[in-house]
């Protein structure tokens, strides 16, 4: 459903605005930004966990102490790319079920109706 101004029918070179409705959703297209964005929030707590085992590490009573520092650097150098890693896919694989219920629901009751004007 595409309600277009005069304006913007008669102008032709003029960004389409209106009211839209988003029949389908790319499936790729939004598992690849859901990996992204998702990976990209992972960085935020892999670097508190970083901060976390270093204050750990500075702790004589820490209870990564006993392990010797080369295991704690690990495990937080393991928390910086594996967080990422993991949320990447975990946002992948959610990204690419929730585009194939919205294109299912879509396509039985329709889809969202966005309204874009020009300014």
């Amino acid at each position: 459903m595409v309600d277009m101004s005069t304006e913007s029918q008669n102008s032709g070179t003029s960004p389409l605005y209106g009211r839209v409705e988003i029949a389908r959703l790319g499936v790729m297209s939004i598992t690849k930004i859901a990996a992204a964005v998702y990976a990209t929030i992972a960085v935020i707590p892999g670097v508190f966990v970083v901060l976390g085992i270093l204050v750990n590490m500075s702790t004589s009573g820490g209870f990564l102490s006993g392990r010797g520092p080369g295991f704690a650097l690990l495990f937080g150098l393991g928390m910086v790319i594996g967080l990422p890693i993991v949320y990447g896919a975990m946002g992948f694989i959610f990204g690419a079920l929730s585009a194939w219920v919205y294109n299912f629901v879509a396509s039985k009751i329709g889809g969202v109706v966005i309204e874009t004007r020009q300014r």
